[in-house]
Order: structure tokens, then sequence, then C-alpha cells
């Protein structure tokens, strides 16, 4: 009967079509005006309770057991810390300047050495200090999380043995002791130093660990062989491990070493063009602490700390990082306004009629065949693409046939949705968790992998539509929200999405890897399907009239397109990092390594495709620099004859050399232009470019 009710309404609008009858079904009315849209809508987005979630198939793919202490709150996938929550033990935390690993019998800590090869810096995990406790089986567990911390115990069974406090930019992890617990410190390489009766320090080759103990709480004796042995722990008892940029600081890290910090908070907001970020620590005794920060934030430093000197620093894999006495921390860069399309009202005629030649093939070539999530979502995607270029151009019969078709293919995965699951082209609620999952699952989606990859696809074309068809909007605002809930929930309070899953608020990044169960940490390999995934939320939060959404996704817009040009794409070359580093660019970003390399390919281009894709009209950050776009271009010989990816090459190429750009996209193949893509939005894009280098 669905069947029948589909061929019926194509049929019809197609016999209008011919005709010449006017459009009567879908609204051509663009339900945005001035950004104005009514406060019903809005609080629809409120609106993502269980009731909602309850209407969905639930299941998941999990086959083990998830280590968290509190089973109903959201698990942080997606994350630098999130193996803990998939293993007994946990691989490598990388939380920069120290890196720290859960073993089975206590936990180890390290301060990677940065080291190049031609296609890799390495900060790999190498335990230079390590607790044991006399004990071998013991379990971790997440216990707490939040914006910049984790919280991990140690149990034995039932029987909690510590408690950790791990903070990205601390240079301390504080460690809880249970009574009646005894251990070792002990390093293979670092040597025992005497330096003082409150604390111990251990170094060797340049780096330095300091151990602080509640000596009035347990027995502390050093032994002949450098290692520590303490017990006698007589109550919960405070410890903390430091790594030290210096031992001239040390009588300054012991005034933070047992005030131990219970949480952190990073606020935001946009205002005027400007991005205002706040790190808050919050200590036990309410006071300062000790806070390293990386270049993308020292270099945005509100006035207060312009004068403050570095206590010292870090040579890390993300750059040198300073470090600062304080509890707050405040930040402020300038960010532009986000187009909400690629503009092309102002060209000329006959560039208008040469763009509405290409539109009149895609509306009728593009189609879906797909049935993953990933790419059903980029050929969704393209679509929406040329339905906004149609509409400006007052194309109706091709406006007509796109929203068919997206109209289609999006309800058709609401309706099997709704209706409890179907075998393919749904989504269900993952209990377990908690976050929404869609079938057909493709790169290990199923797992939480990518989802904001797969997800800012069809929010990007749900936006679009909407933004033609009224009713669209009104019947399918919930179950978009529903995606964009589990890759940005900004309510705290919601229990149903962990809060801004896969962001790293320390880092400006997000992380791909749903599990992150790597020695090298978790990754994120395409950086600007991360930027094109906070440009949907910002459409979507612009059509559904949600301010506060809709700063979350400036916020996020803003600091992964930062990011993406600072790690992957426009790295500072004359940084030691890079000594012996071949390459103008990084591929995948790893915890603990830096990599010329793709989870896909092997061909030069991919390393760099895979950091365009898509284009939409927020791609303008790629060329911020239009001289690095062409260094980047010059740097590798397969970059001049691609095999792959030779549409985003060629538009890449367009910041800074529009003719060669069309040249080459002349050449192309219908074969050669991605799922993503299409001839009608790089004739735009040319158009657009090429217009603004010539007034």
């Amino acid at each position: 009967m669905v069947f029948n009710y589909k061929i019926f309404i194509i049929a019809f609008v197609l016999i209008l079509f011919f005709i010449g009858g006017f459009n009567i079904y879908f609204s051509r009315k663009n339900i945005v005006k001035n950004n104005q849209v009514s406060v019903e809508q809005s609080d629809i987005y409120q609106k993502i309770i269980n009731e909602d979630i309850n209407k969905l198939e639930q299941k998941t793919a999990l086959t083990g057991k998830i280590y968290v202490d509190d089973p109903n709150i959201p698990a942080p996938t997606n994350q630098w810390f999130s193996s803990v929550i998939f293993e007994k033990t946990s691989q490598p935390i990388f939380a920069y300047p120290m890196a720290v690993k859960m073993n089975n019998d206590g936990f180890g800590f390290s301060y990677p050495s940065v080291v190049s090869t031609q296609d890799t810096v390495f900060a790999s995990y190498k335990s230079d200090l390590k607790v044991v406790f006399q004990k071998n089986e013991l379990v971790s567990s997440v216990s707490s999380f939040d914006d910049m911390s984790v919280g991990v115990l140690q149990k034995n069974g039932e029987n909690t043995i510590s408690k950790l406090k791990i903070t990205h930019g601390s240079p301390f992890v504080y460690i809880s002791v249970l009574p009646g617990e005894s251990f070792n410190i002990q390093s293979e390489e670092l040597i025992l130093m005497d330096k003082s009766a409150d604390y111990f320090v251990f170094a060797s080759g340049g780096k330095f660990f300091a151990f602080f103990p509640s000596l009035n709480e347990m027995s502390v004796k050093k032994n002949d062989d450098h290692s520590i042995t303490v017990s006698n722990v007589r109550k919960e008892a405070l410890i903390s491990i430091a790594v030290l940029p210096n031992l001239e600081c040390l009588d300054i890290f012991s005034q933070y070493a047992l005030d131990p910090i219970i949480g952190t908070n990073v606020d935001f907001n946009v205002t005027d063009n400007r991005i205002s970020t706040k790190y808050e620590i919050v200590t036990k005794s309410g006071g300062k602490t000790l806070f390293a920060l990386l270049p993308n934030s020292y270099d945005s430093f509100e006035q207060q700390l312009k004068n403050q000197n570095p206590i010292g620093e870090y040579d890390t894999l993300r750059g040198k990082q300073l470090l600062y006495q304080g509890r707050i921390f405040d930040f402020s860069e300038e960010a532009g306004p986000i187009p909400r399309q690629l503009e092309v009202s102002f060209l000329s005629h006959s560039d208008k009629e040469n763009l509405r030649n290409f539109i009149k093939t895609d509306a009728d070539r593009l189609t879906v065949t797909e049935n993953d999530t990933y790419f059903v979502g980029k050929k969704l995607f393209a679509m929406a693409n040329v339905l906004d270029i149609a509409e400006q151009l007052g194309m109706e019969r091709e406006s007509d046939i796109l929203k068919i078709k997206l109209k289609t293919e999006l309800e058709t995965w609401k309706n099997n949705t709704l209706a409890g699951g179907q075998q393919k082209k749904y989504f269900y609620y993952d209990p377990i968790i908690k976050g929404i999952v869609g079938e057909t699952a493709s790169f290990g989606s199923e797992l939480f992998n990518d989802h904001n990859f797969h997800y800012g696809y069809f929010i990007y074309a749900a936006s679009i539509l909407s933004r033609y068809d009224n009713k669209y909007l009104s019947d399918n605002q919930t179950f978009i929200n529903l995606l964009v809930k589990d890759i940005a929930n900004n309510d705290r309070d919601d229990k149903t999405f962990p809060y801004l899953r896969g962001f790293d608020a320390y880092e400006g990044h997000s992380w791909a890897s749903g599990f992150g169960m790597f020695a090298d940490g978790n990754n994120q390999e395409s950086s600007s399907e991360a930027v094109n995934a906070w440009y949907a939320l910002y459409l979507w939060s612009d059509i559904i009239g949600n301010k506060n959404l809709k700063e979350t996704a400036e916020y996020l817009y803003f600091k992964e397109s930062s990011s993406a040009l600072d790690y992957w794409l426009n790295i500072d070359k004359g940084d030691l990092r890079f000594e012996n580093f071949q390459h103008s660019m990084v591929a995948l970003v790893w915890g603990g390594k830096l990599d010329f390399a793709t989870w896909f390919s092997p061909h030069p281009e991919a390393m760099l495709g895979i950091q365009l894709i898509p284009f939409s009209p927020a791609s303008g950050y790629l060329g911020r620099d239009a001289g690095r776009v062409q260094e980047n271009l010059s740097s590798e010989n397969a970059f001049q004859s691609p095999a792959l990816f030779k549409d985003y090459l060629a538009m890449y190429r367009a910041f800074y050399d529009v003719t060669g750009a069309r040249q080459m996209i002349d050449k192309l193949k219908p074969t050669d232009i991605d799922s993503a893509n299409s001839r009608s939005f790089m004739e735009a894009w040319l158009l657009v470019l090429e217009n603004k280098e010539n007034h």
C-alpha cells in the first residue's frame, strides 16, 4: 500500500510538470526570513524525551560489557579516554602533557617523547613510571567525566582499590588510595633522586616525575632499586604523580600537589562574530591549580593572562604547552559569519544559464541507490546542494524533482524507524551506550564510529529541504532532532545522550572512533566531514529557530575548522615536531601520533582529499590561506595527476587558480565525481570564486 501511494504521488506530480501546471503539493516558500522562525518550532527541539526514544527499536551491537560506575549515564564514546569504558584496563589515555594507562595491577605514566619520521610523528606511550599494587586482577571503570577530566576507579572484585582523576592539561594525576592498601612506585629507566622530605623525584634523560604522598596517612620507604614502597595506608589517602617541566618549579608544584582537581567546565558564547571560551578547573579547596595550555589556546588569551609568565613548558605532539597557575582561563577569538548558502544570485545572465544546464542534468541523474548511513547521506547531501542552487535560479521543475527525491528518501528512513525497525534504512536506539544507530551501518558506525560524519549529511539535507518545504519540516522535525541529539546534545541534564558526543573541548576537535581501542589513543581522519557536521547543525538550528543550538553549532564549527587547519592541513612545518616529516599536511591525527596515511587508501591524494570532502557553502575556511593551498597542492607529485578525489582537489585549487581548477574539472568523467558532489555544485563553486577574483 505504501509503495502504490508513492508511485501515485510521483506520477501525479510528473503529470503536472508535463501539462505545465503549478506545483500544488510542495510549498515553495522559504520558511526562513531574516532568521526568524516561530517559537513553536524551537520548542519541538526540547521535546526529545524518553517517550520519543521508546518509539524506536532498542538493541545494541556491543558484544561485551561496559565499564562505567553508573550504567544509567550515557557512555562517553568518541572521547580521549573512551577505551577505559570498553575493556577491563585501558589503552593509553593521552591527556597532555602526560599519558596514562590502566593496568591489571595498577597504572602507568608517560611523558611521551616526540620523534618524527618521513611519514609519521610519534609520541607513543612508554611507561616512564608505574604504580603497582599487590594484586593482578584489577578492573578499571569510569566513575565520572566532564568537559576536560575523567574519574577512573580500580577495583579488585567488589572492593575499590584506588580512584584516579585525569585531566587534560593538568600536569598532575590525583589518586585516592583506599585503607589497607600497599603499592610500589617504580621505573625501569628513571632514577630516584632525594630532593625533599615531602616529595620524591624520578629523573632521567630530561624527564622529571614527582611523587607527592600524604605522609601523615601512610608509610613511605625508598628502596635500593630506585623504587618506593607505600604501605600502611591508614585511611583513604591522597597522593599525586606529576610530570615536571623542570626541577626549578618543584616548590610551586608542592603548593598544588595535594589539592585535587574535582571537576572542570568549558563554557562558551558567540557574540558579534567573536567566540569567547572559558575553562574552569575546580579544586577541592576552590583555589588555583597548575594547568598547561596548547598553542591554539594561549594564542587567544584574554588580556589578564597575556602578562603572566608561564611556569614552564612541555614539548608535546600538539606543540609546546605552556604551564600557568590559575583557576579560570578566558579566551577570545574572531569568528566571521557562517554563510547560509552558496549565493549565486549575483552571477551574470550567461553564467546562470550555464549553471542551469548542469542543474537540469543533475536533477534527473542524481538518485539514491545505496543503503547505509554514510553513502546514503552523501547522496542526499549532493542533491540538497543542487536543490538550493535550483531554488535560487527559479528552476521549478528541477527543484520539485529534487524535493521529491530528498523527501522520499528521508521519509523512508523516518517511517521505517517509527515502525520499529526494518532490515535496512532505519535508526534504532542503543540503550546500553545511549545513542542512535543507523541500519545499514558502515565503517563501524554500529560501534559509534563516525556518527557526526554520517548524520551530518542527513541533517544537512533535511535543513535544505526544510528551507523550501514547510510541510516536510513540520512532519519530520522530531525525527531529525534525534540525529542532532546523538551527535550534539547540548543539554547537560539529558541522560538519553551524552553531552556533545565526540567533541574534545580541550583539543578543539572531534574524535572519530567510538571505542578508541588503540595503542595510540583515539583518532580522527576526515576533519572536513566533522566541520560539515557542525555546519549542518548550524543550518538546522537556523531553520528551527533554536538560539542555544545555533550558538553551540557556531562554536563547534569555528573550533573544528580552526583545528582542521592547525593540526591537519596547515601544520607549522618549522616546528621541531616535523623535523623529519616529509609532507606539508597530516591526514590522520591520533592521541599519540600524526600520520600521513588513511584508513582506506595508500594513494597520497587520498590523504589530502579526505580533508576536503565534502565541499559546501561553508568550505571557505579551507582557503583561508590561499598561498598555503598552493603549497599543499605542490607538495606531492601525486596531487598533480590524482587517481582519487580529482573533483575535490580541483575545487581546492580554485582558491588560488580558478582557471586551472576549471581545466581540471572540464576533464572529469562522471565516475570521477564523488557521490557527495555534483557537476552543478562544482560549476557554482568556480563561478562564485571567479567573480570574487574579478571584483
